[in-house]
């Protein structure tokens, strides 16, 4: 495994073990504590919270645990999907989420003028696993 991979496979179990803090926190019932002072607690209970029902720290765990799993095993993969090497499809998932990361970054900012820390840290990580990615 090449150093790349590794870093993107460390970040990736961060941002597992972040967004599995968030669910705790917010399942238990307890506040989300940010220590930069906002609010984070009115970051993860908004109405953004959800896609579909799905609570967005669910959706973004198990983005994390498929890159996790992806790096792990990419040199198993040596087929198409209608023409695309799953690579391909790696990388327009990976494409797909850093997208969704910006928009939660300016919804945060925009929208509901409040920050949340701990899903700073998962849009972060996310955008420097596509960035370096791309590279």
């Amino acid at each position: 495994m090449t150093l790349k991979y590794f870093i993107i496979l460390i970040l990736a179990v961060i941002g597992i073990a972040d967004t599995a803090y968030i669910y705790y926190k917010k399942r238990k019932g307890s506040k989300l504590v940010c220590y930069v002072g906002e609010n984070c607690d009115s970051v993860i209970h908004s109405q953004y919270s959800e896609i579909f029902g799905v609570p967005v720290e669910i959706i973004g765990n198990f983005y994390f645990i498929f890159v996790v799993i992806f790096i792990l095993t990419k040199r198993f993969f040596n087929f198409q999907i209608f023409g695309l090497t799953p690579w391909d499809i790696f990388l327009g998932i990976t494409s797909f989420g850093a997208l969704f990361s910006v928009i939660f970054v300016y919804i945060q900012a925009v929208v509901l003028k409040e920050w949340c820390e701990y899903c700073m840290v998962a849009h972060i990580l996310n955008f420097i696993i596509w960035i370096l990615l791309v590279i």
